[in-house]
């Protein structure tokens, strides 16, 4: 190779590795905002009800406040108060667990129903989504989550979604071990 070809690669390389650290940069802040994001039931009901039918299969979505909400791991009869802490963002990982893996998030409902040491997947799932945010925002995730980009819409969110219910499922499985 000649020097205008290698300069060429060493620049198209660090042009690809800013790319990837300027989106990775991109998801830490949409995950923080997300996370601030108070849960209102003005804006955000429809997720919440969607959160329902993923988990609770046929059961009717129950009125806020009522006593059910409970049945899904949540603390109170108003969903929004667990959401302090995570927000947005702790709904919109429990609404992708619940979306990509349907099957499992009502065996965990039903198993939530029937044994009382059973992970609540509501409150199970928020302390994921928590342990998560942490890792993220502390730079532990950032070689995982270069290596596993995956689209180019919001590579690292996706992927991050993906760790979540990876996150999610194997610790409920070690819990039926």
């Amino acid at each position: 190779l000649d020097n205008h070809q290698t300069n060429t690669k060493i620049s198209d390389a660090l042009d690809g590795a800013l790319l990837i650290t300027k989106k990775l940069h991109a998801c830490k802040s949409e995950v923080a905002a997300e996370a601030k994001t108070k849960y209102t039931h003005e804006e955000h009901i429809a997720l919440l009800q969607q959160l329902w039918t993923c988990f609770a299969d046929d059961t009717p979505i129950p009125e806020i406040p009522n006593e059910k909400w409970k049945t899904l791991g949540f603390q109170g009869n108003d969903p929004a108060t667990d959401f302090r802490g995570m927000g947005l963002f702790g709904l919109k990982q429990l609404l992708f667990f619940g979306e990509t893996h349907q099957v499992l998030a009502r065996k965990y409902y039903r198993e939530a129903q029937i044994d009382d040491n059973w992970f609540f997947p509501a409150l199970f799932g928020i302390n994921v989504t928590g342990f998560v945010h942490e890792m993220l925002m502390r730079g532990d995730l950032d070689v995982y989550l270069f290596e596993h980009q995956t689209s180019k819409k919001s590579p690292h969110k996706s992927v991050l979604d993906t760790l979540y219910a990876k996150f999610y499922t194997s610790l409920c499985v070690k819990r039926l071990a």
